[in-house]
């Protein structure tokens, strides 16, 4: 029996799906861009793309672009006030691993000098 399940785990681990899966969702999150934007969302919380396009001096479309990515693979919802999106973090197991990454990475919170009090 023992047998079997490594050689069930040896194949998993091997699928080119998985691989390919995974490789492909941290190439998205290496994305300077995107980066900055997490960063910023994992401070503020909420933002719509106005107020996001501020802080990372990118053009608003670029970053409508990054958010539909981010959005794609789970780890950036929104919700509608009106007419305008305010996006966050999810709050599924996407985000929260990305969190976990951002946090592993204490040095950006020294840098940003904790604003996480900014608000609009």
């Amino acid at each position: 029996m023992e047998k079997e399940r490594k050689h069930s785990l040896k194949e998993k681990i091997n699928s080119d799906k998985l691989i390919n899966d995974i490789a492909g969702e941290l190439k998205i999150l290496s994305d300077e861009s995107r980066i900055r934007i997490l960063i910023l969302l994992n401070t503020i919380k909420e933002l719509n793309v106005n107020e996001i396009a501020s802080f990372v001096d990118i053009s608003p479309s670029a970053v409508s672009h990054q958010l539909k990515v981010l959005k794609d693979i789970g780890v950036v919802d929104f919700r509608r006030e009106g007419k305008e999106l305010y996006y966050s973090l999810s709050q599924d197991n996407n985000a929260e691993s990305v969190e976990f990454l951002l946090n592993k990475f204490e040095s950006y919170k020294e840098h940003l000098n904790d604003h996480s009090d900014v608000s609009f």
